[in-house]
C-alpha cells in the first residue's frame, strides 16, 4: 500500500505495530494506490473482514500494553481509581464514518479502545436518576439554571491489558436482512426475498478489565473526598445494571 507521506517517514513506519486509530482510519489497505476510491474487489465482504481481521491480531502486541502503562503511571496521584471487566462485549463509536461502514472509537494518541469520559459521566448520571440518588447537581453539573460544573471529573477509561498477548479486540458480525429497503425505500419494499448481507465490525470481548479514574475539580490529588465515593458508587452501578456504549438494549457494555 502506498501511503500518502513523505518517503523518509513511509520508511521508517513499522506496519505490524502501528497506532490502531491510525491504521483504521488513516492507512485502510483496500483503497486504489492513487486514493481515488475503493480497490475493485471491495464490493466483496471479504477485503474488509480480512482488514479487520488484522487488528484482533495487533490488539495482542506488547506495545499497546506499554502504552496503557506509560498513561497510567502519568496519572498516578490524581483522583482514584477502581477497574472492572467486561461482562459482554463493547462497543463504542460505531456511527463514525469508515471505508467498513462501521466505525470504532479508538484513542488517537495510544490506539487503545476508550471509553469516553463524557459517556461514562452521562451513564452515571442516568443511574443515579433513575435510582434517585441524593447530590446529582453537585455531581455532575446543573442542567438547568446557571449551568454550573459538576465539581467530579470523569476521565476516559483504558484497558489495563493485564493478558499478556491476548488480544483486546474480537469481531462481531450483524446481519441486516433489508439493505436494499434503507439504501433506496421508494424503489424496494421491506420485503423478505432480500438475502442477509454480513457486517462485520470490532468489539472488546468479555472478560477485559478496564481501569476508571474520578477526580474532585478542584482537588485533583485529594482521595478522601465523600463526594467522590458517591460518584464511584454511581458509575459503578451504571456500569454494572445499565451498561454503557452501543447496543446496550442487546447486553453489550456490561461490566462486572
Amino acid at each position: 500500500m502506498n501511503l500518502p507521506l513523505p518517503k523518509d517517514i513511509r520508511d521508517n513506519i513499522t506496519n505490524n505495530t502501528p497506532n490502531l486509530s491510525l491504521k483504521y482510519y488513516k492507512w485502510a489497505d483496500f483503497y486504489n494506490n492513487d486514493f481515488t476510491g475503493f480497490a475493485e474487489n471491495t464490493k466483496y465482504e471479504k477485503p474488509k473482514f480480512d482488514f479487520l481481521k488484522k487488528f484482533v491480531e495487533l490488539s495482542g502486541k506488547d506495545e499497546y500494553k506499554q502504552a496503557f502503562d506509560i498513561r497510567k503511571r502519568l496519572m498516578e496521584g490524581i483522583g482514584i481509581t477502581f477497574a472492572m471487566t467486561t461482562e459482554s462485549r463493547l462497543v463504542f463509536g460505531m456511527g463514525y464514518e469508515h471505508p467498513t461502514e462501521i466505525g470504532f472509537m479508538f484513542d488517537w494518541t495510544s490506539g487503545l479502545p476508550v471509553i469516553p469520559g463524557s459517556s461514562l459521566k452521562g451513564a452515571a448520571r442516568y443511574a443515579a436518576e433513575t435510582e434517585k440518588h441524593e447530590c446529582i447537581n453537585e455531581i455532575f453539573g446543573a442542567e438547568k439554571g446557571d449551568a454550573q460544573a459538576g465539581e467530579i471529573i470523569f476521565f476516559p477509561a483504558y484497558p489495563c491489558l493485564i493478558n499478556n498477548n491476548k488480544p483486546f479486540l474480537e469481531l462481531d458480525v450483524m446481519t441486516p436482512h433489508y439493505s436494499e429497503y434503507y439504501s433506496e425505500p421508494a424503489k424496494n419494499p421491506p420485503a423478505d426475498w432480500y438475502s442477509p448481507l454480513p457486517l462485520h465490525f470490532l468489539t472488546v470481548p468479555a472478560g477485559v478489565k478496564y481501569c476508571f479514574r474520578l477526580a474532585h475539580r478542584k482537588n485533583l490529588r485529594d482521595k478522601e473526598l465523600p463526594l467522590l465515593k458517591k460518584a464511584e458508587n454511581m458509575l459503578k452501578c451504571a456500569l454494572s445494571e445499565f451498561g454503557v456504549g452501543a447496543k446496550t438494549s442487546v447486553f453489550y457494555g456490561y461490566f462486572r
